[in-house]
């Protein structure tokens, strides 16, 4: 689930492996901001679902697997592909998304490996069903929701908190100072 700069990774190992079935689901599509980090993307895929590139890439280092691409959002994913996959990894950059991905491997009983950046940080959290809390139980979920990827900001924002985001940076950047937003 996911296939961004961790995400690519994942997949890219999973296919090395020998997988036998791998579901790539993003809804994302290839920005030339991705291509310093998502390694199974190139120029010429600009503006092509990740999920499609990814499967393609993924044909040509192993073509004896099989990739099945979704280029939509988690909740949009029809349930028997979470009730058949053995187990979830998530390569997520999103709260919402990775709540979904629980939701449903709480849901369905399935391990999950959920993994994730910001910054200079990195995480790896396994949901294994009945044998520990999952990512919604855990309190570090909380401090998660306040920070964003770096990885975010660069190229266009499609959120509204990205926006206000991205125009603080710029202007502490040029003032070096916080703008002041006591008045907003």
């Amino acid at each position: 689930m996911g296939v961004g700069g961790l995400g690519t990774e994942i997949a890219k190992n999973l296919a090395m492996a020998g997988v036998g079935i791998i579901h790539l689901i993003d809804l994302d599509i290839i920005e030339y901001s991705n291509l310093n980090r998502q390694i199974l993307f190139s120029d010429a895929d600009e503006g092509e679902p990740k999920a499609k590139v990814a499967a393609r890439a993924l044909n040509k280092i192993n073509p004896y697997s099989k990739y099945i691409w979704h280029h939509s959002n988690l909740e949009d994913v029809d349930p028997e592909i979470y009730a058949t996959a053995d187990l979830y990894i998530s390569g997520l950059d999103s709260v919402t998304a990775r709540n979904e991905l629980i939701r449903r491997a709480v849901q369905f009983k399935k391990p999950m490996i959920d993994g994730g950046t910001a910054t200079y940080y990195g995480h790896v959290y396994t949901y294994l069903p009945s044998k520990n809390a999952c990512l919604q139980c855990d309190p570090q979920q909380e401090r998660e929701r306040e920070t964003l990827a770096a990885c975010t900001l660069v190229g266009i924002p499609r959120k509204k908190s990205h926006c206000l985001l991205k125009g603080q940076l710029y202007f502490e950047s040029k003032n070096n100072r916080p703008p002041d937003t006591t008045i907003l």
